[in-house]
């Protein structure tokens, strides 16, 4: 077929057969390139999702120690404040049930 000569049925049944498997050559390629951009989308989220859990419970855990600390320093606080109200509680004791005036 030339260009000068007008185009047949057979031309046009080639031209579209020929159109027809493009297409599906096109499609697949589409499919396949498409399939690799999902799978690189889906690599990436997941890797970010992990390195945001990593980060999330890296920022707790730094949360639980420094809660832990100040429970630990209250604890101690608040036994060295029993230990002393107990020792003016004998104190106090001594004094109400010593001897009396002029009784050494």
């Amino acid at each position: 077929m030339d260009n000068e000569s007008p185009a047949t049925k057979q031309d046009i049944a080639q031209l579209r057969e020929a159109t027809k498997q493009d297409i599906a050559q096109l499609g697949e390629q589409l499919r396949g390139e498409m399939g690799e951009r999902e799978t690189r989308i889906t690599d990436h989220m997941t890797e970010l999702a992990r390195d945001i859990e990593t980060r999330l419970l890296t920022a707790f855990h730094g949360y639980g120690k420094g809660v832990s600390n100040r429970l630990h320093d209250y604890e101690i606080s608040k036994c060295t404040l029993e230990d002393r109200v107990a020792i003016l509680e004998d104190r106090i004791l001594n004094i109400e049930t010593g001897p009396g005036p002029g009784q050494h």
